[in-house]
């Protein structure tokens, strides 16, 4: 019996599988991309309809109830950006 043998007749262990990370990464900067267009056209949105709100061709009602919209989202676009910016802050400060 050789024992020595059948040891090395063992077949070596395969190396990890390397995935490429590119796709991970166009995905990554795709979905960034996105999220950026949509929060500039929603800030857009709301600068519309500040500016609508100061019209002098609109009917009162409408003039107030622009500029009342306008001002909510440009408000809710501020409060994303203060979520966006917290909580990486507070990520950071929680590692030391």
């Amino acid at each position: 019996m050789d024992m020595q043998h059948e040891h090395s007749s063992r077949v070596e262990r395969a190396s990890p599988i390397k995935r490429n990370k590119w796709p991970w990464r166009v995905l990554f900067f795709g979905t960034w991309l996105i999220a950026v267009f949509l929060f500039l056209l929603l800030l857009g949105l709301g600068v519309a309809a500040v500016i609508a709100g100061f019209a002098p061709d609109l009917d009162w009602p409408w003039r107030c109830l622009a500029l009342v919209a306008g001002t909510a989202i440009i408000l809710l676009c501020l409060a994303m950006l203060k979520a966006a910016f917290l909580e990486r802050s507070s990520a950071q400060s929680c590692r030391s």
